[in-house]
């Protein structure tokens, strides 16, 4: 939707605008992407827009408080290898509060992954090398549907359709 008052800006709802488990990162690139598509922006532009902002994201240029999300520990889990209980037990080993209600800052990093579909969670403040491929593919994925919506049924170059 658009807000007029007091300035005019653009305020993206739906899923993957709005999850709890949604980056500052992501949101802001649903923001600029959705914005060139709406500016009739052709595919190419917006991929390269896409690609850039992609690019500064594995390159590192992107402040991990932009890939950090809160998540709510919860009071036991299921498996003692779930990535939150994981997470709960990093946390106090290194000192920091780790009870189950209120939630905790985290960012995913590629240490101590169990496996190639399982999470390792830090505090954003971490000198962990970031996984910025599970970023990348983390907003990868509602983009993609974003762009196969816009660009399904768009004419090419000399009008025909």
């Amino acid at each position: 939707g658009f807000k007029t008052w007091p300035k005019r800006e653009m305020f993206v709802t739906g899923a993957a605008a709005v999850r709890g488990d949604t980056t500052p990162f992501a949101r802001h690139l649903y923001t600029t992407i959705l914005t060139a598509v709406l500016q009739d922006k052709t595919k190419e532009e917006v991929d390269a827009l896409l690609d850039s902002e992609l690019v500064q994201l594995k390159t590192g240029q992107v402040p991990n408080t932009m890939l950090s999300v809160s998540k709510m520990l919860a009071h036991s889990y299921a498996s003692p290898s779930a990535p939150m209980n994981i997470y709960a037990k990093y946390l106090i080993s290194i000192g920091e509060l780790a009870e189950a209600g209120p939630k905790i800052p985290l960012i995913v990093t590629k240490q101590s992954k169990a496996g190639p579909r399982s999470l390792s969670y830090r505090l954003p403040t971490t000198d962990e090398p970031v996984d910025y491929d599970y970023y990348a593919e983390m907003a990868r994925r509602p983009l993609a549907k974003l762009m196969e919506a816009a660009y399904l049924c768009g004419s090419n170059e000399d009008g025909a359709e």
